[in-house]
């Protein structure tokens, strides 16, 4: 998962790329599963939340960017 998470994240950042560097975009990828939400986190990291079928979308949107800023801090 981490390398399709990277992946997932340049292939976003080469498509829309940011106009500020510590902008905090994301990419949602829906299955019928799950979703698989993905967020840089800073130049070395990547996050990925893994979702149930019936996520609350709103709440990842709402708690992941903050958990990607604190870990694009602790990765330097």
């Amino acid at each position: 998962v981490a390398a399709m998470a990277a992946t997932v994240v340049a292939l976003a950042d080469q498509a829309m790329p940011a106009e500020q560097p510590d902008a905090t975009g994301h990419t949602v990828i829906r299955g019928s599963d799950g979703c698989l939400v993905v967020y840089a986190a800073g130049a070395m990291g990547v996050l990925a939340v893994q979702t149930t079928a019936q996520p609350n979308i709103g709440l990842v949107q709402v708690e992941a960017p903050a958990a990607a800023r604190e870990l694009a801090s602790l990765l330097g």
